[in-house]
């Protein structure tokens, strides 16, 4: 083995049954010969351990048998362990290290260790006067987030009592139970870009798959993270407590062999929220798309500004994906900076400042215009004052720094690509709702395909007049042409657009259905649409008409939902539906769904193959 890497144990919370802890250790190192161990979680709690045994611990009665180093779970130090490590810098006896809450080691052999014990509370996190000795309170404070992170800079591991949130974000592998994460352990592991990332919190194993982890900082430099969560030593449903591992320095680390890995996802933080050149939010989590980006390559160029990676404590950054889940009865009262009112949000405020926005070249996100009832536009752009003037100034949709359905974006996959016409194009999506397994025998690929202008435009009146009627003609002509081929496959389709003056880039979905449960569309399209006070007509659209949901069912019957600039409209509606039609409610979210390139070229291929009979195209 070289000399640079160290042989590794972590175990889980000990809850107090630390002895526990060294026995096994003692008779595991026998064997292996472990340069360290550490103990994630609650190693030394106030509570559950023995007064007796702690004593004869600190008092150096007790065989440890290799070093070993510890961090803050949830709870409190026991009060002899935190006096000991105060009193004598965070050693306890022999062979036994307190690191601290917030500190960082390198070990004999270059190992950069970083830790941010403790959990998240908020009222804690924003605590104003801080207590005395913050490094043996079980909570983070926010003054801990940036010094982690200029300290723990190049650390080969980070160990924390929290999850970072949405670390199960295109991961095939199920949990035992949902674990929510938090969004500043987030910035911390972005930042750190450690090699293993260790958790303990709701003591449960899960060991996600390496995902590529790129560097806020520097977009040129990716490593490769291990996330892996430790239950707790004697947890009732026999979690895997401990884990054991070869690492080398970061010194001594050869980056680029890492990412020859097999099984590496991209990363799971970085397609959450993009930033418009306006400075406005846009959360593409709830976007309608079911993205289909060249994995690993888009996420590089999304750039993050400040209140993209920390939680803003100014309210006028809130969106409107994020009003909806704000407590009628929990209004922040930061409403006072504008005119002294407390029963509404800053972003919902009469009064915001207009001269700002206009110098800015930027409309509010909340604003409407007084004439059309329309977002994007100030009143005195209305094109419906100015009736003979241009069109083109009310498609004012975020402008992003990349579109993962624009065909001249070089970071688009090209693999899903099927097939190419004058105005449009066929690809698969990320994520498909069915799979080979879900369909008939006599369809061995998901079948799941997206329709998608050419023309980067959120709607289809968006489009030059010029192309206006060819686009909307090629993309029916698609529509029916697949429809032709799964026909010829014993199956039926479903198909479902969602066309919003404020989209990004308007598309259409098809997606395969059992002929058994073609009845069934309908009827729970508007059930579970009255739930949400969406009222379907039985019709198709009007040219004027541009924000809609718009459905086809098998039997050519068409439902039509008309979206009000008022009102908020669930983007992910229509395929909640599809999926509970086909029992597949657990493929509702296409994160849940993502597959490796190699599944998807396969299925591209096997597409491309039975289409071709039906593509207008050749």
């Amino acid at each position: 083995m070289d000399h640079n890497t160290s042989k590794v144990l972590f175990f889980g919370s000990s809850d107090g049954n630390f002895k526990k802890i060294f026995e096994k250790t003692h008779d595991l190192n026998k064997k292996h010969n472990f340069d360290f161990l550490f103990c994630i979680g609650d190693f030394l709690p106030e509570s559950g351990t023995d007064e007796l045994e702690i004593i004869d611990l600190v008092e150096g009665r007790i065989n440890i048998p290799i070093t070993t180093y510890f961090s803050i779970g949830k709870e409190r130090l026991h009060k002899r362990v935190e006096e000991k490590a105060i009193r004598n810098n965070g050693e306890i006896c022999k062979n036994l290290f307190y690191i601290g809450k917030s500190g960082t080691l390198t070990t004999s052999k270059g190992i950069k260790i970083s830790c941010l014990g403790g959990m998240y509370e908020e009222e804690q996190f924003y605590c104003k006067v801080l207590p005395e000795n913050t490094e043996m309170k079980p909570y983070i404070y926010e003054n801990e987030i940036d010094g982690i992170i200029k300290r723990g800079k190049n650390s080969d591991i980070l160990v924390t009592f929290e999850w970072p949130k949405d670390i199960h974000k295109f991961s095939c592998k199920k949990m035992s139970k949902t674990i929510p994460g938090v969004q500043f352990i987030t910035k911390v592991t972005s930042y750190i870009q450690p090699k293993y990332h260790f958790s303990s919190n709701g003591s449960i194993f899960y060991e996600r798959e390496p995902y590529k982890s790129i560097s806020i900082e520097d977009k040129q430099k990716t490593n490769i993270t291990r996330f892996i969560s430790l239950g707790s030593l004697d947890n009732p449903d026999k979690e895997r407590s401990s884990y054991a591992f070869n690492i080398t320095a970061s010194n001594s680390y050869n980056t680029s062999n890492a990412l020859n890995i097999p099984n590496v996802t991209q990363n799971p933080f970085t397609e959450e929220i993009n930033t418009d050149s306006k400075g406005i939010k846009h959360n593409l989590e709830d976007s309608q798309y079911t993205f289909f980006w060249n994995k690993g390559e888009s996420s590089n160029s999304i750039k993050k500004q400040k209140h993209d990676t920390e939680i803003s404590k100014s309210y006028d950054h809130i969106t409107k994906e994020e009003e909806k889940e704000v407590d009628s009865n929990q209004v922040p009262k930061d409403c006072t900076q504008i005119h002294n009112k407390t029963d509404h949000l800053i972003s919902n405020s009469s009064k915001l400042n207009k001269k700002r926005y206009e110098k800015e070249n930027t409309i509010p996100p909340n604003y409407t215009c007084k004439i059309c009832m329309q977002k994007g536009h100030w009143i005195q752009n209305c094109p419906q004052k100015k009736a003979t003037g241009s069109r083109k100034h009310i498609y004012n949709h975020p402008k992003l720094e990349f579109c993962f359905f624009c065909l001249s974006d070089p970071r688009i996959a090209q693999h899903l690509i099927t097939s190419i016409g004058s105005e449009t194009y066929l690809a698969l999506p990320k994520g498909p709702l069915t799979t080979s397994s879900t369909n008939l025998p006599s369809l061995s690929f998901p079948g799941h395909v997206l329709i998608i202008p050419i023309a980067h435009v959120p709607t289809i009146n968006a489009i030059e007049e010029v192309n206006r009627d060819k686009t909307r003609e090629e993309m029916e002509r698609y529509r029916i042409s697949i429809n032709e081929m799964f026909k010829s496959k014993g199956c039926d389709t479903v198909a479902f657009e969602i066309s919003r003056i404020n989209g990004i880039h308007l598309h259409r979905q098809v997606i395969p259905i059992k002929k058994n449960l073609s009845d069934e569309l309908e009827n729970t399209f508007v059930s579970m649409g009255n739930e949400k006070k969406y009222n379907f007509e039985k019709r198709d659209i009007k040219k004027e008409e541009e924000n809609y949901l718009r459905i086809w069912l098998p039997n050519n019957t068409i439902l039509v939902h008309i979206i009000k600039p008022e009102t908020y409209f669930d983007l992910k509606f229509a395929r909640h539906v599809i999926s509970k039609v086909l029992n597949l409610e657990e493929r509702s979210d296409w994160k849940n769904c993502v597959q490796t390139n190699e599944q998807e070229s396969q299925d591209s291929n096997q597409f491309k193959k039975h289409f071709k009979d039906f593509d207008f195209t050749i």
